[in-house]
């Protein structure tokens, strides 16, 4: 799925989240008619350690940033 996303004509900033119940995984991505960026919860932006700690499992976005 992050492939189809990759080459297909984007348009507007958008944040989604994909799951797959098949290889119990979970993918952030923030993206916009530029850039793709694909988040996990080791890897995703930290905004702020007291409102969003970095938790196992949980991959927080910020729309404001």
């Amino acid at each position: 799925m992050v492939d189809e996303i990759f080459n297909t004509d984007r348009t507007c900033r958008i944040h989604i989240g994909l799951g797959s119940a098949e290889s119990n995984s979970f993918e952030g991505l923030d993206y916009s008619w530029k850039v793709v960026d694909v988040f996990n919860d080791h890897n995703y932006t930290s905004y702020n350690d007291l409102s969003h700690p970095e938790m196992e499992g949980v991959v927080f976005f910020d729309k404001h940033v």
